[in-house]
């Protein structure tokens, strides 16, 4: 996976999304994915919010298809918010051991500045009780 993430906060809040940019992280998701399972910890990809609204963005709804007569779309404004902690719970442990271990990853130490940011987003977030999730950028 490629498509690089998108930090979305449930308050409109430029002041964090401003901050980060993922596009190394997305590109390097699956590896980052990989070495999470290693360390027991939630893979980044876990905090991935896709609506159907995103995935119109990719996908035609005939290719899938998808009858939109059988589809509930009361909730398609809901969208699977996290706790800052539990960011920071996943992060914290690819950044130290990133940090100790040298090319275990593509453009490492690119990865670990966004790593670093994000984390630092995340601290922010949790001192304000903001949620948050990752969303895939168009």
């Amino acid at each position: 996976m490629d498509s690089p993430l998108h930090l979305k906060t449930d308050q409109d809040s430029d002041e964090f999304t401003g901050r980060f940019d993922g596009a190394l992280i997305g590109r390097a998701r699956d590896q980052l994915d990989s070495l999470a399972y290693e360390l027991g910890v939630l893979p980044l990809s876990d905090f991935v919010t896709v609506t159907d609204e995103d995935l119109d963005e990719y996908v035609d709804d005939e290719q899938l298809g998808v009858d939109h007569d059988l589809i509930d779309d009361s909730h398609d404004e809901d969208r699977v918010w996290f706790k800052a902690l539990d960011g920071l719970d996943a992060v914290a442990p690819l950044i130290q051991f990133l940090q100790s271990n040298t090319d275990e990853i593509d453009d490492q130490e690119g990865v670990l500045r966004q790593l670093r940011t994000l984390e630092s987003c995340l601290q922010d977030a949790k001192r304000r009780g903001i949620l948050w999730h990752f969303a895939l950028d168009r």
